[in-house]
């Protein structure tokens, strides 16, 4: 069974985005891998709406490592940079919080998982059913049929059946809401397993993307370079009856070579498989998910 992932980019992109403020960059990161010339490519335009979230992010820069961990640590997160590569370094954290209600909230029920893909029969979880506020649609790139769920804040929440196979879950996601067509009178309500899931990752991917910056120089007067030498990020997500949250935090270090300048911070449709999630803001995908049954709530059945 492929394990449950989150595609939450909004903090990792602010963490970046923190960092050529606060070191005033010049010009574009340089890559030194195809992966990482996609991820920027994503990265540069993402920049245009991450003041839609201003009210849901929270970020510092520091000159050490601990302030980095205090801060995450408040927040109630458990990633934790290492010592830093240079003397020179800073650390920026950035944090999502992010918390949706349902706008018709949901009835709970449970969820008995697709039969061709379970392991035990009798194994039932703990499920949401709504059956307002909710529009339908199919997709000629997607064999299933997709549920979009409105929230009070005027925000949609997007939940589908995930295909057997796929290889990059973010953009299987981002492809698809691209490819929607309504869907009308076929249901008349969706359900969907309840959802807790924390996972933490080293996004070792992107380490090593270098910017120029203004606010360091070598002793020939040449401005200094920028190196992501860390990268990690932690996302929690829960979904159920009344709505749900997203708690994700991105943390970097960015290593400066030597300068002369002392830096100063500027401070029924039946969703019973493994299923896709996003949501978005404003006409824009803010985060996602694939959750599979490691992350559903278990239905605990009560002795008679």
């Amino acid at each position: 069974m492929r394990p449950s992932e989150i595609y939450s980019p909004l903090p990792m992109y602010h963490a970046i985005n923190k960092g050529e403020q606060v070191l005033r960059s010049i010009g574009t990161w340089q890559a030194e891998t195809a992966e990482q010339r996609q991820w920027l490519d994503q990265y540069y335009p993402a920049k245009s709406y991450l003041a839609d979230f201003d009210d849901c992010i929270d970020s510092i820069a520091a000159t050490n490592p601990k302030a980095i961990h205090n801060f995450l640590e408040a927040h109630g997160f458990d990633i934790k940079l290492g010592p830093f590569v240079t003397p020179q370094s800073i650390g920026i954290a950035s944090i999502l919080k992010l918390v949706f209600e349902w706008t018709q909230e949901g009835s709970c029920v449970f969820i008995r998982e697709d039969p061709h893909e379970a392991e035990k029969l009798d194994e039932f979880f703990n499920g949401v059913s709504i059956n307002e506020y909710v529009h339908y649609y199919r997709s000629i790139i997607h064999d299933h049929p997709v549920a979009c769920i409105s929230t009070k804040a005027g925000d949609q929440v997007y939940i589908t059946k995930a295909p057997d196979e796929f290889l990059d879950g973010w953009k299987y996601i981002v492809n698809l809401d691209r490819f929607l067509t309504p869907l009308d009178g076929v249901y008349d309500k969706v359900s969907f397993p309840e959802v807790k899931c924390n996972i933490e990752k080293d996004c070792k991917e992107l380490l090593k993307i270098s910017i120029t910056i203004e606010s360091h120089k070598h002793l020939n007067g040449d401005n200094a370079v920028a190196v992501l030498e860390q990268a990690l990020q932690q996302d929690k997500f829960e979904m159920g009856c009344k709505g749900g949250k997203i708690e994700s935090a991105a943390a970097i270090e960015l290593g400066i070579s030597d300068f002369m300048v002392d830096f100063v911070s500027k401070p029924v449709m039946n969703v019973n498989g493994p299923f896709f999630l996003w949501f978005k803001r404003r006409n824009r995908v803010a985060f996602g998910g694939y959750f599979s049954k490691d992350s559903w709530s278990k239905y605990e059945r009560k002795q008679v």
